[in-house]
């Protein structure tokens, strides 16, 4: 058995203005980093991309919906389409995460509150151990402060994954 990477929401609207995630850019350069070692460790990617409804900037079909080109997603790279926070409701995850023999995943990608929350949530309780990459996510900076936020959802999900920074998984 092995472990997966799913990078959950990394799609265009969320590093492009009127609402870029906050710190867009830093959390870019870790996903970077983070794809680029799981492709050279052979660890499987999942994408997972999200559905948005009439108004909101990730319909299908529109610019801020394609996952950002700078991820250069891989052909054997499968992508997950949801419609709801967690990646796992209504979708057939678990069924690729089977396939391809993975036991274990870890978590980074957008929203901190949203998406990410309920994929771990979902994923925990299928039976995966999650590591959620802990500076590997992020928000929209709004009413509460992004880094309030993700600050908030490390904390509540330290409880049933294991958090763990981009540089440990990096250089273990």
């Amino acid at each position: 058995m092995s472990q997966a990477l799913l990078v959950v929401d990394a799609q265009v609207n969320m590093f492009v203005p009127p609402w870029p995630v906050y710190a867009a850019e830093t959390f870019l350069n870790r996903l970077l980093a983070l794809l680029a070692y799981a492709r050279a460790t052979g660890m499987p990617v999942f994408f997972v991309q999200n559905n948005g409804g009439a108004g909101e900037p990730d319909v299908p079909g529109t610019p801020g919906w394609q996952l950002d080109p700078r991820l250069a997603r891989q052909p054997d790279e499968p992508v997950v389409q949801k419609q709801s926070g967690n990646a796992f409701a209504g979708t057939n995850l678990a069924d690729l995460l089977a396939a391809h023999n993975v036991d274990s995943v870890i978590i980074c990608g957008f929203q901190s509150e949203w998406c990410i929350n309920a994929t771990v949530r979902g994923a925990v309780e299928l039976g995966y151990p999650v590591t959620l990459v802990s500076d590997g996510h992020s928000t929209l900076d709004l009413e509460t402060p992004a880094l309030e936020q993700i600050e908030t959802i490390n904390a509540a999900l330290g409880s049933i994954a294991t958090l763990a920074t981009a540089d440990s998984i990096l250089n273990p």
